[in-house]
């Protein structure tokens, strides 16, 4: 459902000017290449714990105009931090993911929908088609028309999103909270318009491909334990090899 209509039915009438002005003249959670506007994110994401504390990491996000899109940032396992990337190609259907503390990546074959999916950070409209999203307002956001929303993610846990209309309503802010604090809060430090660099789409020199189980096995050997356990991992396993097959007689037909 176009993003006008979702908002045209449930949205406010100042809200429904504000979209009409901001928002490209398509409808943003399309797939079709000349629909989606590349760029680049440089962000940061502070998780606040019960005590106080603030742990924070920075990351960047890529997005491509053929739907393409790409993280790479600081992360931590174990207690050691490092960086992490993760790409999904739609043009070779797969999400990659990429651990640089046993370097290594995984292939996850996308038989179905090779689009980008929303996370935390949204990165298309469907929230507005989903009815996942209650319009609290709209305003500026770097520079760029943004409409505030509200999701609920699990019993007293909700999300506040500023989502910027003519960037495919990718979230610009993402604030969690549940009934006694905020938990984390996601910002975009900046945007910068284009289409991003090639290498965060590929897999870097001494990376092996492997399966899920044999990340598993090396992140074991890395740390003493498991980053999955041995129950998601063998799940994973199983559902790479269906989804390998599946994209593989889709390919040939």
């Amino acid at each position: 459902m176009a993003l006008a209509v979702c908002l045209a039915q449930n949205g406010s009438l100042e809200t429904r000017a504000f979209l009409l002005a901001a928002a490209p003249a398509q409808n943003p959670s399309s797939d079709h290449q000349g629909q989606i506007r590349p760029f680049t994110a440089t962000m940061t994401t502070k998780y606040l714990t019960e005590s106080g504390a603030e742990l924070a990491f920075s990351y960047t996000f890529y997005k491509r105009s053929d739907g393409g899109c790409a993280e790479f940032g600081e992360t931590e396992a174990f207690g050691e931090r490092g960086v992490y990337q993760d790409f999904t190609d739609p043009r070779r259907r797969v999400h990659t993911m990429l651990d640089f503390f046993v370097q290594a990546a995984v292939a996850f074959p996308l038989p179905d929908d090779a689009s980008c999916k929303d996370g935390i950070v949204p990165v298309t409209c469907k929230g507005f088609g989903e009815g996942r999203w209650k319009v609290l307002g709209t305003g500026h956001l770097l520079n760029m028309p943004v409409i505030e929303v509200e999701e609920h993610v699990h019993r007293d846990i909700y999300r506040r999103i500023w989502v910027a209309p003519e960037l495919g309503c990718f979230g610009l802010k993402v604030v969690e909270a549940d009934a006694s604090r905020t938990r984390r809060i996601i910002e975009v430090l900046s945007v910068r318009l284009g289409e991003p660099e090639a290498w965060v789409f590929e897999v870097p020199s001494g990376f092996p491909l492997v399966t899920p189980l044999e990340l598993e096995a090396l992140t074991k050997q890395r740390f003493g334990r498991g980053g999955w356990g041995d129950a998601v991992a063998e799940r994973l396993e199983r559902k790479y090899w269906q989804d390998k097959a599946r994209l593989e007689r889709r390919l040939v037909q």
